[in-house]
């Protein structure tokens, strides 16, 4: 296995595959665009040493969603046709999965934690050049999750003050919830990502997803009930 990317893995469910079919609405990118560096804001660069990823600050485009200057560090540095031997269970979220009665993500999940430990190696690499990015960009994906719960509860006509009331919604939509805000990191990345296939841009956002999901910024945390 070459390079330090996101693995993909070869097995017959075709795992990446099932995860993109059901987390997204069929969608492409747009076409091929180039896009200048402008300002002062934060560019990704894997052409350095054994593709390690490199941060330039100075002279680098702006970014439409502070979620997709991570989504463009997945993207750079992945190999999506790679073997997947190497996982490291750096997390495990079946007692959140099973508290939000998640159904038709939960296999998907649990099978993409064992991966976080490559995004967080990019994480790492965008903070040290870029102080408080992981927080940006956690905060970018609760309020995500935010913004669709709030949908979906105004529409519910439910008693907001019932806090047993708002559980049961959610966790009656919680697969729901979660394609929804894969969707829109998708739909934000739009603004930026032109040339990259949308399958692998699908895949990374999925990574991006189950991310937000086990740093409880996707759906609800069993120790706040």
């Amino acid at each position: 296995m070459s390079g330090t990317g996101v693995v993909r893995t070869t097995d017959e469910n075709g795992l990446f595959k099932r995860i993109t079919s059901k987390l997204f609405n069929d969608s492409k990118l747009s076409p091929k665009k180039n896009i200048s560096a402008i300002d002062n804001s934060l560019a990704i660069d894997n052409s350095g040493v054994a593709n390690q990823t490199k941060i330039s600050i100075e002279n680098a485009k702006k970014y439409g969603s502070h979620l997709n200057v991570l989504l463009e560090g997945i993207l750079e540095n992945s190999d999506f046709d790679a073997d997947s031997s190497e996982r490291r269970e750096l997390f495990s979220p079946d007692e959140k999965l099973d508290f939000n009665h998640v159904q038709l993500f939960s296999d998907d999940i649990s099978d993409l934690a064992s991966f976080l430990y490559k995004i967080e190696e990019i994480i790492d690499e965008i903070d040290n050049a870029y102080p408080g990015a992981r927080e940006r960009f956690l905060n970018a994906i609760y309020k995500s999750y935010k913004e669709h719960k709030n949908d979906l509860l105004l529409s519910s006509e439910i008693d907001l003050k019932d806090s047993g009331l708002v559980l049961n919604t959610i966790r009656h939509n919680a697969d729901v919830l979660i394609r929804n805000v894969g969707d829109s990191i998708v739909n934000r990345g739009e603004v930026d990502l032109y040339g990259f296939p949308i399958e692998e841009v699908k895949d990374s956002v999925a990574l991006i997803v189950c991310f937000g999901f086990v740093n409880c910024k996707i759906l609800e945390r069993p120790d706040d009930y």
